[in-house]
């Protein structure tokens, strides 16, 4: 059984210039949802609260077509990406379509549009904000790993890269069920979810993989100690 993302590096980058949290460029797409900039805003600066998620469960996130293919039929809401992976991932719009001969130039702005012989594909970061994404099917033990908020889960704040900035990592293993069955689609990123059911709940933050992954049955699948780093940046 080969074993990934025992390598992974993965990081989200936030910086906070007074009244604003924003996402700092970085080579993989990474950053927070909308949901969770809300609940910093109103924590932080008005009356209301953001209570501490009980939970923290990794969801991750499919291309459903996989990597690009020339010459090959599409249908809306498939998605791909390139075949030199570019930490981004694109959505077809078009009802049906034929792929080009050649890839495309593909976009690395967020909500970027490229057009592809008949189809036309949209890069996904925007969307991703907006917990819009498409989880590994509900099948072959596919289910959301989880590392809840607990000292001995997370490593205390140190310093990152950079003046005055803090992160942390996970201090254990996050393994999933060994797949059953071969699971659908590539393996592109993961969101961070506070809920572990299939589904559910609300995005917090989402991060491409360094390596998109295609995973299949017996396939031991996991995010090594200090795989996923969260970087708080000022």
């Amino acid at each position: 059984m080969k074993r990934w993302y025992d390598n992974l590096k993965t990081r989200l980058a936030l910086l906070a210039v007074v009244a604003m949290c924003s996402v700092v460029p970085t080579a993989l797409a990474a950053g927070a949802s909308d949901t969770t900039e809300s609940n910093i805003i109103t924590h932080n600066f008005r009356t209301g609260s953001w209570t501490k998620p009980t939970t923290i469960a990794v969801a991750l996130i499919r291309a459903t077509r996989g990597t690009w293919a020339a010459s090959t039929s599409y249908a809306a809401n498939d998605t791909a990406i390139p075949s030199a992976p570019n930490g981004r991932i694109y959505r077809q719009t078009v009802a049906t379509c034929t792929s080009a001969g050649t890839e495309p130039t593909w976009p690395t702005t967020a909500g970027g549009t490229v057009s592809d012989n008949t189809c036309s594909w949209t890069e996904q970061t925007v969307q991703l904000e907006a917990c819009t994404f498409t989880e590994v099917a509900n099948a072959g033990a596919y289910a959301r790993a989880t590392l809840n908020p607990l000292d001995a889960n997370w490593a205390a704040p140190s310093a990152g890269a950079g003046s005055g900035t803090g992160q942390t990592s996970n201090s254990v293993a996050i393994t999933y069920t060994t797949p059953s069955a071969n699971w659908a689609g590539t393996v592109w990123g993961f969101v961070l979810m506070d809920s572990a059911t299939y589904g559910a709940g609300n995005c917090m933050w989402y991060a491409a993989l360094t390596t998109p992954k295609v995973v299949n049955s017996g396939d031991t699948v996991s995010f090594a100690v200090g795989a996923l780093t969260v970087q708080v940046d000022n």
